[in-house]
């Protein structure tokens, strides 16, 4: 959730709070109380978001922020601002040799430090010998012409206590590696905790110690936001009793040779109570509705937990005029009673919450006290709501300086009847551990080298998802042929294959690699058959040509196991190819089905290629259509189910003998629905949306839906693939009802796989009819993708007993199937609602774009796949 307001750290630190963002929630898995760290960015450990250190009075937290260029000679830094733009006393220089602060270069853009070989930088007077001791600074490797055993820096913390100084940790720069101890006098290389270092290269590193406990975590790595844990450890003699019990520790800094260095930073944070957390009676299994956002710096607790059993995380904060927002989206009218789940610590509870519920056009305010009472739900009261989602929620503001804030649950009960009797009819929660943004976008892409490549949104895509990487951090490399070993690892971490070491018999893949745990589980499930071997070997540093990488995939689809009979009405390209003699007679079936499936294809000059290679651009797109047409699509239980009706949309318009148009004005919405707002094109069904004045609307848009004397079918796998309009004020809607047609409906029941909004919400919705009550059952759920960008498949499995919804073939919801029983229809509309957002011109001219609709049944019992 890259520019959330939560992302910032809280001003000052909660005694009962670990100190965690709400942006590195599930991320942080150290303390800052109990931690002492250093991170390293090493391939080998996995990425761990870092902050810095929280400031409050009585701690440490001397920074040097170097400013003005010069030499600075003598013991003390200069604490004029002018000079040196620092405001410490504690950090000293060696009486010898003199420190530059000299000029920004190609990787510092500020000016930084230069210390000459013989320079030590110490703490003077020591520390605190307690709480947790934070180091940080920003470090640069020696050039490519220095040896590799030249040492670089030294920093170390040791006890100056008499009679005997004790050297309690080091941790040694070499220009190709960061190592970790050695000998009792420093001059024994140590472990290294990471090699392959760059020349010349800034890093940063954060170490923590908890000087009570003695313990150590080791932090590094070039981006301060997303540092590496990639060390804990105690002190060098954990049985000598002095080592573990620090009188006068000190930092010194002991430049071995020239050495640059930046925003060095010292905090010293003490040991914060650690309460035991309240117990929470409450605790309640149900699925809240995606709708919490918060302005200002807020911190998930570690202190006491809420009443959400899949999402107990709560949120604190100690900044006046904080915002925490619950919308249950309710687009109906209707009193609502609402109550707030409020949290109580033994201390530092808010005694004025400010708590405003907006509902129609009035703003109620009600003021709680969190110091009195206990942890527990606290009725608001009940309000009158007109069904205006983007307009009725309630409202969370701190009002006091001191403090800490803290939010939970918020319980909507939608209530019908007496008054003084009212029935409860649906039960909302909003929950804060459901932090959303108004939009959603991938996090910017890292590699500066695909820039000018059509294959980039792909590479950004899946580079951010996971399934392919960069050569190193800032380079893809898109023109780079890929290798067998690459390929084959690419394609496991799509399929999500289980590592298999122990499957892996090629003498030259080395044992105990990542390569190797791959080629296992390929093995394993049958991906390399037929893959031609020579001499026993896999040659995984060879090239992958066009036709092994189709045979790959094509195991990979048979291992699968999806139903693919809508392939037979597709057109496959496979037999104009003017090269099939070519094709080895091992790989010509691969090919066959990896080109009709529409995962790969030809050159441009009609010919298949087989012994071509691959660049990873090109891979990245193969793999990208692999995902969805195989992972991301069909019943996600594979066997057992067969096609029922499909539409691929080919042609130059909708087939008007299945498929039926709505002309006119509904009525119930802010558009029209025309015919002529259908068009089908380059294989898509597109609904479009117009600005124009048309049957008493300003915007028309388009309904379509399949005949039911042409299809209908009760239960099963619902399918279809399409791409958002890019606009806000949309109701774009894949939806099934009983009935003739949707204006002629029983109005028994209304299934919604999905009524999406711009740019990232599914509204997953079952309205049902029973006993003269009519109610709406609704999943809400926000993609972390831009809905619009590019195409995803929605799915829903419909049985006796359940609906299962599905994203890109992910569960995203179920729930019981109430009375939703009869056969049904596929139907696709869009619709301008005010509960969709801002309707701006933005809109006129966007389409709702579908790629085919499938629907499946299952098979006869005792039928075959």
């Amino acid at each position: 959730m890259d520019g959330s307001p939560c992302s910032c750290l809280p001003p000052f630190k909660d005694p009962y709070e670990g100190g965690q963002t709400l942006k590195t929630k599930t991320a942080m898995t150290n303390r800052l109380k109990v931690v002492c760290s250093v991170v390293l960015l090493a391939a080998s450990f996995a990425a761990m978001p870092v902050q810095p250190a929280h400031s409050e009075e009585g701690y440490i937290d001397q920074t040097f922020d170097h400013a003005t260029i010069g030499l600075i000679s003598g013991k003390t830094f200069l604490s004029d601002e002018t000079v040196y733009g620092g405001s410490s006393t504690l950090w000293q220089l060696s009486l010898a040799n003199s420190t530059a602060i000299i000029a920004s270069d190609a990787g510092n853009s500020t000016p930084h430090m230069r210390a000459q070989a013989g320079n030590v930088i110490s703490t003077e007077p020591t520390v605190q010998n307690d709480g947790t001791l934070v180091f940080e600074a920003r470090v640069k490797t020696a050039d490519a012409q220095t040896a590799a055993n030249a040492e670089t820096i030294k920093f170390v913390l040791d006890d100056t206590q008499s009679p005997t100084r004790k050297k309690l940790w080091w941790l040694s720069l070499y220009p190709d590696s960061l190592r970790w101890g050695g000998g009792a006098d420093l001059a024994t290389a140590g472990l290294k905790l990471v090699s392959g270092l760059s020349p010349d290269t800034w890093y940063y590193l954060r170490i923590e110690s908890n000087l009570a406990t003695m313990k150590n975590n080791i932090y590094w790595g070039t981006d301060r936001s997303a540092l590496t844990l990639v060390k804990q450890t105690g002190v060098f003699d954990t049985a000598a009793p002095v080592y573990n019990n620090p009188v006068n520790p000190r930092l010194r800094l002991m430049a071995m040779r020239q050495v640059a260095l930046d925003d060095i930073r010292l905090s010293h944070v003490p040991v914060p109570e650690d309460p035991d957390p309240p117990t929470n009676p409450d605790v309640i299994d149900v699925d809240p509705v995606p709708e919490f956002d918060v302005s200002g710096n807020w911190s998930w607790s570690s202190a006491v937990k809420g009443p959400i059993l899949k999402s107990p995380e709560t949120v604190w904060t100690t900044e006046q005029g904080a915002t925490a927002t619950y919308n249950p989206h309710l687009d109906q009218a209707g009193n609502v009673r609402i109550s707030i789940y409020k949290l109580h610590l033994n201390e530092n509870n808010d005694p004025n919450v400010r708590f405003d519920v907006h509902h129609g056009n009035v703003v109620d305010t009600v003021y709680v006290d969190f110091t009195q009472g206990s942890t527990g739900w606290y009725e608001l009261g009940t309000y009158p709501f007109s069904g205006n989602p983007q307009e009725e929620f309630v409202k969370l503001t701190k009002l006091t300086k001191t403090g800490s804030t803290r939010a939970s649950a918020v319980r909507f009960e939608v209530l019908s009847g007496a008054a003084g009797n009212p029935a409860v009819t649906q039960t909302l929660y909003v929950n804060s551990d459901t932090i959303t943004n108004s939009r959603v976008t991938n996090p910017p892409t890292k590699f500066e080298d695909i820039a000018n490549q059509e294959a980039r949104k792909d590479i950004v895509y899946l580079s951010n998802k996971g399934y392919v990487q960069g050569t190193t951090e800032t380079l893809f490399e898109p023109g780079k042929t890929i290798s067998r070993g690459e390929f084959i690892t690419v394609l496991v971490r799509a399929m999500g294959l289980e590592v298999n070491a122990a499957g892996n018999a090629y003498p030259d893949v080395p044992a105990g690699s990542a390569l190797a745990d791959a080629v296992g589980a390929a093995q394993a499930a049958g991906l390399l058959q037929q893959l031609p071997i020579t001499g026993g070997n896999l040659q995984p540093a060879a090239n992958i040509t066009r036709e092994e990488m189709a045979l790959l995939l094509d195991h990979a689809v048979t291992f699968k196991g999806k139903n693919l009979d809508w392939l037979a009405s597709m057109h496959n390209p496979y037999s104009g190819y003017t090269d099939l003699s070519s094709i080895q007679p091992w790989a010509r079936n691969a090919v066959e089905r990896i080109v009709g499936l529409g995962i790969m294809e030809g050159s441009t000059n009609g010919a298949y290629e087989p012994a071509g290679t691959v660049t990873r651009a090109q891979m990245t797109v193969i793999l990208k259509h692999y995902l969805q047409t195989i992972e991301w699509a069909g019943p996600p239980t594979g066997s057992g189910w067969e096609l029922s009706f499909q539409d691929e949309f080919y042609g130059t318009d909708l087939d008007w003998d299945v498929w039926k148009p709505q002309n006119g004005f509904p009525g119930h919405i802010l558009s029209s629905r025309w015919k002529e707002n259908v068009v089908v094109e380059d294989g898509l069904l597109k609904l479009v949306t117009k600005k124009e004045q048309r049957g008493g609307a300003d915007w028309t848009t388009a309904s379509v839906w399949v005949k039911n004397t042409v299809f209908e079918q009760t239960y099963g796998y619902w399918e279809a693939k399409y791409r958002y309009a890019a606009g806000t004020g949309l109701n774009q809607s894949w939806w099934m009802i009983d009935g003739a047609d949707p204006g002629a409906a029983r109005g028994l029941f209304e299934i919604d796989i999905n009524e999406g909004h711009y740019p990232n919400r599914i509204n997953m919705n079952l309205h049902t009819y029973i006993d003269g009550v009519r109610k709406q059952n609704q999943i809400l759920y926000k993609s972390e993708d831009d809905l619009s960008a590019d195409f995803h498949t929605y799915g829903l499995e419909w049985n006796e007993q359940e609906l299962i919804y599905y994203l890109d073939g992910n569960e995203i919801g179920r729930r019981p199937v109430a009375n939703a029983n009869l056969p049904v229809y596929p139907i696709l509309s869009t619709a301008l609602l005010s509960g969709a957002g801002p309707i701006t011109d933005a809109l006129d001219g966007k389409s709702m774009d579908v790629d085919y609709v499938r629907v499946y049944r299952k098979k006869p019992a005792g039928g075959n796949e």
